[in-house]
């Protein structure tokens, strides 16, 4: 099947009313203002030339029919005026018509815009009101459509952004937002196939409680409603209600799918709370005092050695003769970054952090030299909390480990909506919309190019 559908709707002339009743038959909507004309031709599989042809002999030529665009909605619902031509060349143009190129590099090195551009950006004779870009399970995928959400963006983006950043933002939208819609028509899909009939039912009056509660937001005015979406949000009312359905019915589904998939056993618990322990318990705390003497004031140490060998307390000797910290008897405390001491990091200094590492509670080091100062070390105390117990934390462990499952269930299962839904190529649709969105956005960044 080909996606490149050019729509454009002329208007089509409407016959004369006829005078005299033929065969019974009365052509009433001439009095209303309804066009009647002769049936169109079949053009399927049919090139222009042929089209042109036929159309010639079975209808009366356009006198300067005007171009109107439209949108997905209507070309979907069939419309008598409109002509869908399928895969119907467009004439070629002068390149010196085609003026500058959109994504003309300003900077050396950016990518050219050829390898972007569509042919079918603009024809003449013609306008290029939309184009299906592919289907996704079995339902079209209109560029106008598609492109709705996120045309404010581009539009500001392709004023201030340079080319290359332009392209890059702009396929990172269409990736995530073609992914996004693939997944929420698969999900609907399956909901809906899922149904019988009185759930459906029961969808039916969702939707109308949904109806209510926006136009209870609105004073109980429907109108109101209406006219606010539009003015604030630029959607119907009706595409508004339907958004929060789909919203809505894509959650159940989730739920319905994979809350009884991502169950976690307490035993999965219990083995998760004791392979993370460490996680679990607070850091331990180290309580250090330091005597710090000036290498070349050798008496100051001798008179240090000599207190501490006599039995006089770390803690008085450190105020008395200390240059670290004296006033707090050489007290340093340190909430360490490992469980274990001895690969903590007590100290800044590579050579202190070393010697500290050695200590158990209680224990002293030194004298020893170290940038130009003779040091004592004693480690007064190592405060290690207990862990906090698995009835404390079984609630966030199970927390994560759901939430965890869920994710790979999720995945799992949209795998297989996948592998059995009807999908076009993804990223050829994705080269199509690409090549759309440079030939509807970046042109208006021609003049604000820096």
């Amino acid at each position: 099947m080909r996606f490149d559908k050019d729509v454009r709707r002329t208007a089509l002339p409407a016959f004369a009313c006829v005078g005299a009743l033929a065969a019974g038959a009365t052509l009433a909507s001439c009095g209303q203002g309804k066009a009647t004309g002769a049936r169109l031709p079949e053009i399927t599989g049919k090139d222009l030339s042929t089209v042109t042809k036929e159309t010639a002999r079975v209808d009366p030529p356009a006198q300067n029919a005007p171009i109107v665009r439209i949108g997905p909605v209507e070309a979907s619902r069939g419309i008598t005026d409109v002509e869908v031509y399928v895969g119907a060349p467009e004439p070629a143009r002068p390149a010196e018509a085609r003026g500058p190129e959109p994504l003309a590099a300003a900077e050396e090195g950016a990518e050219a815009p050829a390898t972007w551009a569509s042919p079918a950006a603009s024809a003449e004779g013609g306008a290029l009101v939309d184009s299906m870009v592919g289907e996704i399970n079995g339902r079209p995928v209109f560029a106008s459509e598609f492109f709705a959400p996120m045309d404010a963006r581009l539009r500001a983006e392709s004023r201030t952004l340079r080319p290359n950043e332009w392209v890059r933002s702009a396929q990172q939208q269409i990736r995530s937002a073609l992914f996004e819609k693939m997944r929420d028509e698969l999900l609907l899909a399956e909901f809906q196939a899922s149904l019988d009939a009185q759930q459906r039912l029961g969808v039916l009056a969702f939707v109308e409680r949904l109806r209510a509660n926006v136009v209870s937001e609105n004073f109980g005015s429907e109108e109101l409603a209406k006219r606010r979406l539009m003015e604030e949000e630029g959607v119907t009312l009706e595409d508004k209600i339907r958004a929060q359905r789909d919203r809505e019915l894509i959650r159940a589904q989730i739920l319905k799918v994979l809350t009884t998939r991502a169950y976690v056993p307490w035993r999965e618990v219990q083995l998760a709370y004791e392979a993370n322990i460490d996680q679990y318990t607070p850091p331990a705390r180290a309580k250090l005092r330091m005597i710090l003497v000036p290498a070349a004031d050798a008496e100051r140490a001798s008179r240090v050695s000599e207190a501490l060998a006599s039995g006089e307390s770390f803690e008085a000797v450190a105020t008395r003769e200390s240059a670290f910290n004296a006033d707090g008897g050489g007290l340093y405390e340190v909430t360490l970054d490992k469980p274990d001491l001895a690969e903590a990091a007590i100290f800044g200094d590579a050579r202190l952090n070393e010697r500290a590492r050695t200590l158990s509670a209680g224990q002293t080091v030194g004298p020893f030299e170290n940038r130009g100062n003779t040091v004592w070390l004693l480690l007064e105390a190592l405060d290690r909390p207990a862990p906090r117990s698995l009835y404390d934390e079984q609630l966030t462990i199970h927390g994560d480990l759901r939430a965890r499952r869920l994710q790979e269930e999720e995945q799992k299962y949209f795998r297989q909506l996948i592998e059995r839904a009807s999908l076009s190529n993804l990223d050829e649709m994705e080269r199509r919309l690409m090549q759309i969105a440079v030939d509807r956005y970046f042109p208006t960044a021609s003049g604000s190019r820096r």
